[in-house]
C-alpha cells in the first residue's frame, strides 16, 4: 500500500504539468462572461485536461497488470492465499 502511494506522485506531476499548460486567456475569459467556478471546471479545465486524463489512465491500467501478476503467481493462479 505504501508503495501504491508512493508510485502516485508521477501521475500528480503529469497532471500538474497539464494544468500549467491551459492557457489563463481562457479562465479571463470565462470571468467576463460571469462563469461560476464549477462552470469554469467542467468547460475549461475538464476538456483542456481529456489528453492528459486519458494518458494516466492508460499508466495507470499498465501498473495494476503489472501488480496483477505478482498475486496472481504467489496464489498459484486460485486467487486465494497458500496455505
Amino acid at each position: 500500500m505504501v508503495l501504491a502511494i508512493w508510485q502516485f506522485g508521477s501521475p500528480m506531476l503529469i497532471f500538474l504539468a497539464g494544468l500549467r499548460a491551459i492557457p489563463q486567456d481562457l479562465y479571463e475569459a470565462a470571468e467576463i462572461d460571469a462563469a461560476t467556478p464549477s462552470r469554469k471546471f467542467f468547460a475549461i479545465t475538464v476538456p483542456m485536461l481529456a489528453p492528459v486524463i486519458f494518458f494516466n489512465l492508460v499508466l495507470q491500467m499498465i501498473e495494476a497488470f503489472k501488480s496483477f501478476s505478482g498475486a496472481f503467481i504467489i496464489s498459484g493462479g486460485t486467487g486465494a492465499l497458500p496455505r
